[in-house]
């Protein structure tokens, strides 16, 4: 097992000190691959890096992002219009509803597949798992690390592909596959003793008890102040893989400890993180919102309508939201729609006559990050081709950026 594939606790990532990171742990050991570009394509390069947000387990879409009121409903949502066409519930989320603006919902999303581990690891890697080429393919946060190589300076002490909190996951953290191992996910784990993390002089590890409280008070809140901090340091990280734990309820949904906290919990941190991402700058003058791409999504939706005999929901694979803000996204779109359950999806609403897939939305990331999607490598161990996106994320159509994202159709 290499060093990177080991999860830091809080205790040894303090230890390292942050930006005192040796930049020798992360110097290119990379081989020259035949690295060929498929189609013609012109990525924006509006991102310089990307903070990718997992829900794990599978949010109830429904109860979120696309509300959809019913006998099920609890009246304590306090749902309300906050703009035409978005009902939320303002008491799940009560200060991301005063951030719409910065961010943009995706409604007209499909997963592909309703089981947990396939599912999880065709997000990580926007290909479907192949069990012959489980091992050699490399996750999104690894390809980011491979195509920003050549561009590290001395003074970039961070590894380029950090994650945090990846610990419940069925299908695991995805490490480099074929990929040198310098591009597999430097992994720290928030949990434990939080005064741990409230040390002085800490680095990018660091936590004061302020941003413990704004964010949350929580593992995934801390995490999201980490995530914050190693962009804001411009020393190296590319894409950050940060994962919430516990969104698959089963049973009682609605239980305190269930759906309201997950959603207090992630109203928190992603808010925080918005609003500082949002009000500070880089190094040439841009905010560092408008520099870093954030996607947060689960694997799937899970059954809208009324809650099952254990009061909750299974697994939806035909339609959930993806909230996306930053590098380029232009906020308060809503694109997509689904039927009044939300059960299947009736509009993709970018202009593509389809849903968005998996590997639309990593052509996305890819994009606003300047890297050309349509790449494929040739020289791989099994001989076969490695296409940085799964050419075919669905029977209908190639994978394509969402660009309506940014703006335009």
């Amino acid at each position: 097992m290499s060093a990177f594939d080991r999860i830091l606790t809080r205790r040894e990532a303090l230890q390292i000190g942050g930006v005192s990171l040796s930049s020798r742990c992360f110097l290119s050991s990379f081989q020259p691959y035949n690295v060929r570009a498929a189609a013609r394509v012109s990525p924006r390069g509006t991102a310089k890096c990307c903070i990718f947000v997992m829900l794990d387990g599978g949010q109830s879409h429904v109860d979120a992002w696309d509300l959809k009121e019913g006998r099920w409903t609890p009246p304590d949502f306090e749902v309300k219009e906050i703009q035409p066409g978005l009902k939320w519930p303002t008491a799940l989320y009560p200060r991301l509803a005063k951030q719409t603006g910065r961010f943009a919902l995706v409604r007209s999303v499909e997963a592909g597949d309703s089981v947990h581990g396939r599912a999880q690891y065709r997000v990580q890697a926007a290909h479907a798992l192949n069990p012959a080429l489980q091992r050699e393919i490399p996750p999104i946060g690894a390809v980011v690390a491979m195509e920003f190589d050549g561009l590290r300076r001395p003074s970039d002490t961070l590894p380029p592909y950090v994650a945090l909190n990846a610990t419940e996951s069925q299908a695991g953290l995805l490490s480099s596959g074929f990929l040198p191992a310098s591009c597999s996910p430097f992994h720290v784990d928030t949990s434990g003793s939080s005064q741990e993390w409230h040390a002085q002089a800490a680095g990018c590890f660091g936590i004061t008890a302020r941003e413990h409280e704004r964010y949350g008070a929580t593992i995934t809140g801390d995490a999201a102040v980490i995530a914050r901090n190693l962009v804001e340091a411009e020393a190296g990280t590319r894409f950050i893989f940060l994962q919430q734990n516990g969104w698959d309820h089963h049973r009682d949904i609605y239980h305190r400890g269930n759906h309201y906290r997950l959603c207090r919990d992630l109203d928190a941190a992603l808010s925080s993180l918005l609003e500082d991402l949002s009000e500070r700058k880089g190094r040439a003058g841009k905010t560092l919102l408008e520099e870093t791409i954030v996607v947060c999504m689960s694997e799937f939706g899970r059954t809208p309508g009324e809650v099952t005999v254990l009061k909750g929901r299974d697994h939806h694979e035909h339609a959930f939201t993806v909230l996306a803000a930053g590098g380029g996204i232009e906020g308060g779109q809503i694109i997509g729609k689904t039927d009044e359950t939300g059960s299947r999806v009736i509009d993709g609403g970018w202009g593509a006559g389809r849903s968005v897939f998996m590997g639309d939305i990593a052509a996305t990331i890819y994009s606003a990050m300047g890297i050309d999607w349509s790449k494929t490598i040739e020289t791989t161990p099994s001989g076969r081709r490695f296409h940085y996106v799964e050419p075919f994320p669905s029977r209908r159509a190639m994978a394509r950026e969402i660009s309506v994202l940014f703006g335009r159709a």
